[in-house]
C-alpha cells in the first residue's frame, strides 16, 4: 500500500467506526466498508460476499461489478472465493495474467484484469465470506503490504455483520415478547381455534393505536372483554375505560350519560353531572349497541370524533375531550346506513377497523376450555375444587348450539355446579334455558317447566345462593334442594 494512502486509511477506519456506533443497517455498513478500501487501495472493482442461512454465499455489497457477475459470481472470483475461504487466507495476484492459478480464464482476458486480492472475513475460527478487489489499471495494485489494509476492512465487515445479527435477533425476541405481552393482556379471552386467533391477530394490531375499532357479534359473544383487553393492551391503559349500553336508554338520558349535563338543564338535573366522554378523557370509552343511538344524538357525537369538542347538556361553555372510541353492535350497521338510520359519515369514523367476534357454534373447539374457565370460578366460589365434567358433558356441551354464547354457557355451567352433588358433572345436570337446536321444545311450555325457568331464572340473579332464592321464592330452602333434586332424577332440559 503507498504511503500516502496512510491518511485515506486512518480517515476511512475513523468514518466506519463512527457508522458501526451510529448504523444500525448492516448494507449502509458494508457499502461503507467497501468503498473506504476502494479508496485506500486504489482498487477499481469489489465486492463483499457473506454466507446466508442455508450456506450460500451472497452478494452484500458491490461496486462496478456487472449486474450478471453480481448474481452468478465469475469464473475469476468463484475460484479466489473458493481458495480464500476454504484456506481461511488472503488470495493476492500482482499479475493475475501470468498466475498459474488463474491460467485459462476467459474472464481475466475479457475484462483486462491485472490484479486480485481476496480477504476471509472471519468471526472466531469461522469463516463467512469474503472481501473481493481486483484492477484492471496496474500491475501490483495489491501487495503484501496490502494486507493489513485489507485485514482490517475485513475484520470490520465481519464485526458489522456479526453486530447486525445481533440486533435482528433482539429484534426478533423483542417482537416475540410485545407479542406474549400482547396475549398476556388477551388471557381473560379464551380460545384456540382459527377464528379466535384471527380476532387475537387483529386485537394485536390495533391495541397500539388509537384507531377506533368497530366490534361486530351476537348478544353473549363477549364485546365488552374484547373492547377491555384492547384498551389495557393499549398506551391508553393508565386512563379510565368506561361502556355504556345504548340499546335500551331513553333520548335525554344518552345524552346525559354521554355528554353530561349542568344544573337546572331539565327537569330533575339538580346539579352538574360529568358525562362518560368527559369521564374517559385520556382513556377509552365503549359504546355497546352504538347502532340504536338516535341520529339526533350521533351528530353530537360524529362532531366530538371529528375535533373532540363537545357541549353539555344546558351548556354554554364547549368541552374537550381526547377518548378513544371502541363501538360495538350486532346489528347489520351497514343496512342501517343505507336506510337512513345511521349516519354513513359517523359509521365510517367509528371503523377504523372492523372486528368479528364468531359465535360459539363457529368454534367448538373452544367450548371445553370457556367451560372449564367457568367451571374452575364457581368451584372456587362454591368451595368444591375436585368437581369436574365429565366426558359427557363435555360433549353435551359441546354439541349445543348456544344462541346466547358464552353468556349462556357461563349461566349453564353454575347452574351444573349448584345442580351437581358430587364431584362429576354428568349431562343430567347440565340445564339449558333453551333447547340444542335454540328453540324451545313442547315440554318447555308445561306449567312444570314454567315452574323451573323462573326458579333458575331467581338463581341466576341471586348467583346460585339457594337460601335468598328460597327467601325470594317464598319456599324453605328444603323445599327448594327437593326440586332440585327432582329435576335432576328427572334430566328435564328446558
Amino acid at each position: 500500500m503507498k504511503s500516502s494512502n496512510n491518511e485515506y486509511l486512518l480517515s476511512a477506519l475513523m468514518g466506519i467506526g463512527r457508522e458501526l456506533s451510529a448504523n444500525r443497517d448492516p448494507e449502509v455498513i458494508l457499502d461503507n466498508i467497501l468503498d473506504g478500501v476502494l479508496k485506500v487501495l486504489g482498487a477499481e472493482r469489489g465486492f463483499l460476499v457473506i454466507r446466508d442461512d442455508a450456506g450460500e454465499l451472497k452478494v452484500r455489497a458491490s461496486r462496478q461489478l456487472d449486474p450478471n457477475e453480481e448474481t452468478s459470481l465469475t469464473d475469476i472470483s468463484r475460484g479466489a472465493l473458493k481458495e480464500a475461504i476454504e484456506s481461511g487466507e488472503a488470495v493476492l495476484a500482482e499479475d493475475a495474467r501470468q498466475d498459474p492459478r488463474f491460467a485459462g480464464s476467459s474472464s481475466i482476458i475479457m475484462h483486462d484484469i491485472r490484479s486480485i486480492a481476496v480477504v476471509p472475513l472471519k468471526l472466531g475460527d469461522e469463516t463467512i465470506g469474503a472481501l473481493y478487489l481486483d484492477s484492471r489499471l496496474d500491475e501490483s495494485t495489491f501487495t503484501e503490504q496490502s494486507l493489513d489494509a485489507l485485514s482490517l476492512f475485513s475484520s470490520l465487515a465481519a464485526q458489522a455483520f456479526d453486530r447486525a445479527r445481533a440486533f435482528a435477533a433482539l429484534e426478533d425476541e423483542n417482537t416475540r415478547l410485545r407479542r406474549q405481552a400482547g396475549r398476556f393482556a388477551f388471557e381473560e379471552i379464551i380460545g384456540q381455534s382459527r377464528k379466535m386467533e384471527q380476532v387475537f391477530a387483529l386485537m394485536e394490531r390495533v391495541a397500539p393505536t388509537d384507531l377506533p375499532v368497530l366490534i361486530q357479534g351476537e348478544s353473549g359473544t363477549g364485546k365488552e372483554l374484547v373492547a377491555r383487553a384492547i384498551h389495557n393492551a393499549g398506551p391508553r391503559k393508565e386512563g379510565a375505560f368506561f361502556a355504556l349500553f345504548a340499546g335500551n336508554l331513553s333520548d335525554e338520558l344518552l345524552e346525559s350519560e354521554l355528554f353530561g349535563h349542568v344544573k337546572g338543564s331539565f327537569t330533575g338535573a339538580y346539579r352538574d353531572k360529568q358525562g362518560l366522554l368527559e369521564l374517559a378523557n385520556d382513556g377509552t370509552l365503549m359504546l355497546d349497541e352504538v347502532a340504536d343511538i338516535p341520529t339526533r344524538i350521533q351528530a353530537k357525537l360524529l362532531r366530538v370524533l371529528q375535533d373532540g369538542n363537545f357541549k353539555p347538556v344546558g351548556a354554554m361553555q364547549e368541552k374537550h375531550s381526547n377518548v378513544r372510541l371502541i363501538s360495538a353492535t350486532h346489528h347489520d350497521l351497514p343496512k342501517r346506513v343505507k336506510s337512513g338510520e345511521f349516519r354513513e359519515d359517523l359509521y365510517y369514523r367509528i371503523n377504523g377497523i372492523e372486528i368479528e367476534i364468531p359465535p360459539l357454534r363457529e368454534r367448538r373447539d373452544d367450548i371445553p376450555l370457556i367451560a372449564e374457565k367457568f367451571l374452575r370460578r364457581y368451584c372456587e366460589q362454591t368451595g368444591r375444587p375436585n368437581t369436574r365434567f365429565s366426558k359427557q358433558a363435555l360433549n353435551t356441551l359441546t354439541r349445543s348450539k348456544w344462541p346466547g354464547n358464552v353468556r349462556e354457557l357461563e349461566r349453564t355451567v353454575q347452574r351444573a355446579v349448584v345442580l351437581c352433588p358430587g364431584e362429576i358433572i354428568e349431562s343430567d345436570h347440565l340445564v339449558f334455558t333453551r333447547s340444542a337446536e335454540g328453540d324451545e321444545g313442547p315440554e318447555n311450555r308445561s306449567l312444570k317447566a314454567a315452574e323451573k325457568r323462573h326458579i333458575l331464572r331467581i338463581l341466576d340473579e341471586t348467583d346460585g345462593n339457594r337460601s335468598e332464592a328460597a327467601r325470594i321464592l317464598g319456599i324453605s330452602r328444603r323445599y327448594l334442594q327437593n326440586l332440585i333434586k327432582e329435576w335432576r332424577d328427572e334430566g328435564l332440559e328446558v
